[in-house]
């Protein structure tokens, strides 16, 4: 059951509790050897989520591999500054040729297990990058898709009474022949 509002009230995310999302077109390059930003920050307001709260963030763009010497790519998940998801070892170097193009999308959750000042949440992520045909590499079989995903274990601490700003970070293992990844949009929603 919703909650009731007085009339003329300013209804904000915190307010709700039911699906919301947003949206940007915002775009953000990621070209260094440490983690950076890579989607828009997301944020669930504090003492939003409950048991079983659910958000997602949906992101895309384009990235093109190391010109000379192909680095390897990695991502993590930040929630309230601190990484909750970094398991995974990244796309290998090898996993696309040298100047290869392509373009990605990608899905984050997180799932709230458990609120408060010692609460709990679980987060995932699915990546794809998928190269697009170009004068270096026209797309061989071996070398049009890469799908990465990670979830994590077991939940990690957060405090649910604090706003949470959360964020996909990517990096390259190093910067030598300038590989670039630029996502183009960010979506943000709540869904359960």
């Amino acid at each position: 059951m919703g909650s009731k509002m007085t009339a003329g009230g300013n209804i904000t995310p915190s307010f709700l509790n039911q699906y919301y999302g947003t949206a940007d077109a915002a775009a953000s390059a990621v070209t260094v050897a440490a983690q950076t930003t890579l989607t828009t920050p997301a944020t669930v307001p504090a003492n939003e989520p409950a048991a079983g709260s659910a958000y997602e963030l949906l992101f895309g763009g384009s990235f093109t591999w190391s010109t000379s010497t192909p680095q390897l790519l990695a991502f993590t998940i930040t929630l309230a500054g601190t990484v909750i998801l970094n398991g995974h070892p990244g796309i290998l170097a090898t996993a696309f040729a040298a100047s290869a193009a392509g373009r990605f999308t990608g899905r984050a959750t997180l799932t709230y297990s458990a609120t408060g000042a010692g609460g709990a949440v679980f987060a995932d992520y699915f990546i794809n990058l998928s190269e697009t045909a170009n004068a270096a590499n026209p797309g061989t079989a071996a070398n049009n898709t890469v799908g990465i995903s990670d979830c994590n274990s077991a939940a990690q601490t957060i405090d649910t009474t604090a706003s949470m700003s959360w964020i996909v970070k990517c990096g390259w293992a190093g910067i030598v022949g300038t590989p670039t990844i630029t996502n183009r949009h960010t979506c943000f929603r709540k869904i359960a």
